[in-house]
């Protein structure tokens, strides 16, 4: 990107210059650069003895970064799914539309099966992630991690609003039911769980923009 660009010249230029990492840090923040983009940028550079500072040598681990961090967010999609999908199944016996019973089928089982393997892969997966963020900071400006992120925040919200134009329409219809409300409830409440964490997930990783100073008249 063009801004992180920017930046890594300007952290050359100042390190050539004889300014030390923590002055180069301080000034970008000044500047209205948040501290892991500010934090970013230095780890482009490494000091030598001789006061020429010397590119980090980079791997590319695009495809790499891109196939574990979809993988993380599959995993939770296919939890949420199935999750809601056996709560619908559950709902389906404990409140029937008619006076007969209806017994668990093989879908309630089969939702059940998939959120026992599915829940505890995203949980690794997002816990080793974590482990990399505190170790690496480069991590926490993955370009597929904020996409993802991004995405994520997006398909919640279209899902919240859906199912609150969906459950206004039935209200407003007559047609409401208990079970209908909490499978509208399930629905909302996962999707609400997800883009709270995501969103402070996000807001924390990329920290409070200072914002640039203005000029006094």
């Amino acid at each position: 990107m063009a801004d992180d660009q920017d930046l890594e010249k300007f952290v050359m230029n100042s390190l050539n210059a004889g300014q030390t990492p923590e002055a180069v840090r301080a000034a970008m923040m000044e500047a209205g650069w948040s501290a892991q983009k500010a934090d970013k940028a230095l780890t482009a550079y490494k000091e030598t003895p001789w006061g020429v500072p010397v590119p980090v040598k980079r791997s590319s681990f695009a495809a790499r970064d891109f196939a574990f961090y979809a993988s993380i967010f599959l995993s939770l999609y296919i939890s949420v799914y199935f999750l809601n999908a056996a709560i619908f199944d559950i709902l389906n016996v404990l409140l029937p539309q008619s006076d007969t019973y209806v017994e668990p089928d093989a879908d309630l089982r089969r939702s059940l099966a998939t959120v026992i393997v599915f829940l505890p892969v995203y949980i690794y997966l997002a816990q080793k992630a974590d482990a990399q963020k505190r170790t690496d900071p480069a991590c926490r400006m993955s370009g597929s991690r904020q996409w993802l992120t991004y995405l994520t925040l997006v398909m919640g919200g279209l899902t919240v609003l859906i199912c609150l134009s969906g459950l206004t329409a039935t209200l407003l219809g007559g047609e409401s039911s208990l079970r209908l409300v909490l499978k509208y409830g399930s629905v909302l409440a996962t999707a609400l769980v997800v883009m709270r964490f995501y969103y402070k997930d996000i807001r924390s990783d990329e920290g409070s923009e200072p914002h640039a100073k203005t000029a006094q008249v």
